[in-house]
Parts: structure tokens; sequence; C-alpha cells
């Protein structure tokens, strides 16, 4: 049974499975496919299967029934701390000024699971970017990464352990 999360007029957000991830790579922004290109080498339809299959939790976001994002963690190591954190979305995603509002809530309830979430930001994404710092991002250094040795910035959210 697919989990409901969210939901406000024609915007919702629940689990992903993997027709959602079929759906949206052929949809996927430029920005999205350039970065999975220039991080991995892969088709973007690829990597979003298997960032799908390997994920301990991945949720879609839907608009008007049609899958316009997918973010989910996937553990950097059996039992460690931290996982990798990933969304990729349409261009509709714009279109959906609220969605943002939960973001952070998201990012919490993955925290549940890993304290750090971290992953590599195309550095010339500005928008990207002011979402990550909005979110509680803490960014580190821009460097040559990935396969195509392209400058991303490093970025990753934290726990906050409060006893």
């Amino acid at each position: 049974m697919t989990k409901l999360y969210y939901k406000a007029g024609s915007v919702t957000i629940r689990d992903a499975n993997m027709l959602d991830a079929s759906n949206l790579a052929s949809n996927m922004r430029q920005s999205d496919k350039s970065d999975i290109f220039n991080l991995t080498h892969k088709e973007p339809k690829r990597v979003l299967a298997e960032d799908y299959k390997k994920s301990i939790v991945c949720f879609t976001i839907e608009r008007k029934r049609s899958p316009i994002a997918m973010f989910g963690i996937v553990p950097c190591t059996i039992l460690g701390k931290t996982a990798l954190v990933w969304l990729i979305s349409t261009s509709e995603i714009n279109k959906v000024k609220l969605i943002f509002k939960y973001s952070r809530k998201f990012i919490d309830l993955m925290l549940g699971y890993y304290s750090i979430l971290s992953s590599y930001v195309d550095a010339n994404d500005a928008q990207s970017i002011r979402w990550l710092k909005l979110c509680g991002a803490e960014l580190g250094s821009i460097i040559l990464y990935g396969a195509g040795q392209q400058p991303f910035q490093y970025f990753e959210f934290r726990r906050s352990d409060k006893w």
C-alpha cells in the first residue's frame, strides 16, 4: 500500500515506485540530465532507476497525478551514519511553490534514518544552491567532481540531536 505523506490541491507526496522513475526520466529537467551525466557518464533513466532501487526511503511528488519529482536517500555504507540525498525533477516543480514550505519536514524525516545527508550540487546552479541554503544545508568547497570533473559544491544536512 502506497503511503500518502502530503496532499494539497493537485499536489501530493507519496511513496515512490519504479513506474514513477520511468515516467520522470522521460521529462527530467535538462539541468538534472546534465548533472547526472557530469557525475556518472550514465544515462539519466538508468541512474534514476538505480537510485530508486538503492534508496532506503524514496518519495514522489505528483502534480495532477503526474510525477514531477522524486527524492530519497541512499546509504553510503551499511552501518554508517551518512546517506547520499538526491532529488530529480521536471520543470513542473517550479509551479509548486508551497512544496518548498514542506522541504525541511522531509529533510528532518530522512535525518531520522541517518544523522548526515550529503551530496554535491552543480556549483553554477544558483536556484538549487539557494533552495539548499533555505533548507538549512551546510555548503562546503567547490571542487572538480564526478566522471566529468565539473565544478560541484559539497553540501550536507545534519541531524540536531537535542537531549
